[in-house]
């Protein structure tokens, strides 16, 4: 490890612990943070997503962990989140950390780029396949594979679309609940069946606006920026996923996009507040969203 990496690794630290009111005892033993990666429940999915508990851990994209810890400060936003194992990640992490949790238009843009690397051509590039079109997602459901099908396949870091993913499909009548700005400057939205969320009633599904790639053609960026445009002007306002609120769930919308199977959230869905997905499938990238209100 270089000296400047050594002096990032020090100094963040300390500002973190200055800027953010440390106690006296912000450790976390080895046995408690053993403890605590063992809890699928203390697991958030978004660094702007703040735990409920008061202990939570992130894994970033490529693997590591960090534990954080709920701010107890009343002087700073209650969405502010502590680093307490800054050692851990790289130094964009820590910046990303860092920023407080805002409305979507002081989070996002319509030209950010796609900043991941997991998965990345499927990620930021539409099927070629013909569109197939359904009322609802109960009826998108029915014709999914199952997630124990999917996990056989093992798809892991698969830079291509296995068959099963290679579909357009175009859902007519759907309800946008959340919304967040993930690391990789995806927009993930969770989207559902009726126009109110209710527990072991509504069908959830996820979709992901994605980033601008830095390769591929002038026209997929363009069409890339066109949604995200379109969101972001229609729901700049609305906070991202948070404590204090995020979009309501009278929103009705139609959505179209590529199929796309997440491994990564094959046993733990994305979830904001009470609003948890069902499964790993996602349409990702979405190629373009309607507001029908």
């Amino acid at each position: 490890m270089n000296f400047r990496r050594q002096a990032i690794l020090f100094v963040v630290p300390l500002l973190l612990c200055i800027l953010y009111a440390c106690s006296g005892n912000r450790r976390v033993s080895n046995a408690r943070s053993k403890e605590l990666f063992r809890d699928s429940t203390a697991r958030v999915y978004s660094l702007d997503a703040p735990p409920e508990k008061e202990l939570a851990y992130y894994i970033t994209p490529s693997g590591k962990k960090i534990i954080l810890r709920k701010q107890d400060d009343p002087r700073l936003p209650e969405e502010q989140v502590v680093l307490l194992d800054p050692s851990a990640v790289s130094d964009s992490v820590l910046v990303h950390a860092m920023v407080m949790t805002a409305d979507l238009a002081t989070r996002a843009g319509p030209n950010d780029p796609f900043k991941g690397s997991v998965r990345k051509t499927p990620k930021t590039n539409f099927s070629m396949k013909r569109y197939e079109t359904f009322p609802t997602i109960p009826a998108l459901f029915r014709s999914l594979k199952s997630r124990e099908f999917m996990n056989n396949l093992r798809i892991g870091h698969l830079d291509s679309r296995v068959e099963q993913e290679n579909r357009n499909v175009i859902i007519k009548k759907a309800y946008l609940y959340t919304i967040t700005v993930e690391a990789d400057n995806d927009l993930h939205l969770l989207i559902g069946s009726t126009p109110s969320y209710i527990e072991g009633v509504t069908r959830v599904f996820n979709a992901e606006i994605s980033g601008i790639p830095t390769d591929g053609s002038s026209e997929l960026k363009d069409q890339m920026r066109e949604v995200r445009r379109k969101a972001l002007d229609h729901l700049g306002d609305v906070p991202v996923c948070g404590r204090r609120g995020y979009l309501q769930s009278n929103t009705r919308i139609s959505i179209r996009g590529s199929l796309f199977y997440d491994s990564h959230h094959a046993t733990k869905p994305a979830k904001c507040r009470e609003v948890e997905g069902e499964s790993a499938w996602e349409i990702h990238p979405v190629r373009d969203i309607s507001f029908d209100n």
